[in-house]
């Protein structure tokens, strides 16, 4: 019998949120386990930004050239491992967690480089996209107010509204991922068809579980930043604080990365399970 538990799809979006919560917990040994996996990379990353932030100030501009070397390992590393995060728990909650071994960064397999592959390639056309069409609805806004306010604000309007759908788009896109990260790999026209009716239960579910962790961030994250904020003003400026970021702040900051990645992902996963049941169906 597995000592972990098996991840159950629901639709209801409250019942996704405490599905998503309940399945960490459950399998809590599994969680601490990811975390004690990808903590040194997380550790490296943020040691690298303390580096970079101390090597910032005027007095360290000597060690200047390290501080820009730091500064961009650290960019790579918050950008490369929560991909491989992503890429174990979306198999662990849609394959089962028997048998399911963790990606690693030193080690980066297909499914790896083609997650990331996708993740670039989607934020880069998305960007492109927002920048083309809400920039130039707000530049075109701008240069008609003087013509006619009307439509001016009609183009305003008109930007939000491309804002908004490409928000959509991008969350029906998003299944790739766990597609992906399973070895699905489902063509992105079957991808587009089984995620619709399923964006505004994501959505929601999302939105709760903010209102889920925002008091958990006060509680491991703000109150422990203001203490070595007041700390470090007492003792040392910046460079205490970038010492204190690392020591104390670094554990918090880790537990927390891994912990609300996870339940993230469970939410993203739980929904491409439903459409791979109707897929199926």
């Amino acid at each position: 019998m597995s000592e972990y538990a098996v991840y159950e799809p629901t639709e209801k979006s409250w019942a996704t949120v405490k599905n998503a919560f309940s399945y960490a917990w459950n399998n809590k040994k599994l969680v601490w386990k990811l975390i004690l996996f990808y903590g040194p990379f997380f550790l490296l990353s943020l040691l690298l930004s303390a580096v970079a932030q101390v090597t910032s100030m005027e007095q360290y501009a000597h060690w200047g050239f390290f501080g820009l070397i730091a500064a961009l390992g650290h960019f790579v590393l918050s950008v490369f491992v929560p991909i491989f995060v992503a890429v174990t728990w979306h198999r662990i909650v849609i394959n089962g967690p028997d048998g399911v071994k963790f990606s690693n960064p030193l080690v980066p397999k297909k499914r790896d480089w083609k997650f990331l592959g996708f993740w670039l390639l989607v934020g880069f056309i998305y960007f492109l996209l927002g920048m083309v069409s809400i920039g130039g609805m707000t530049f075109i806004g701008i240069n008609l107010y003087a013509i006619s306010p009307i439509l001016s604000l009609l183009s305003v309007v008109l930007a939000l509204v491309v804002f908004i759908y490409l928000i959509y788009a991008g969350t029906r896109f998003s299944f790739i991922f766990p597609s992906v990260a399973t070895d699905h790999n489902y063509p992105i026209k079957t991808i587009w068809r089984m995620s619709k009716g399923l964006i505004m239960k994501l959505w929601g579910a999302g939105f709760l579980s903010m209102l889920v962790m925002i008091p958990l961030t006060i509680l491991f994250v703000a109150f422990p930043a203001v203490l070595a904020l007041l700390i470090s003003a007492v003792a040392g400026g910046e460079l205490m604080f970038a010492i204190l970021g690392v020591l104390v702040l670094a554990p918090i900051f880790i537990f927390m990365q891994v912990f609300f990645s996870v339940i993230g992902i469970t939410l993203l996963s739980n929904y491409f399970m439903v459409a791979k049941q109707r897929l199926n169906a």
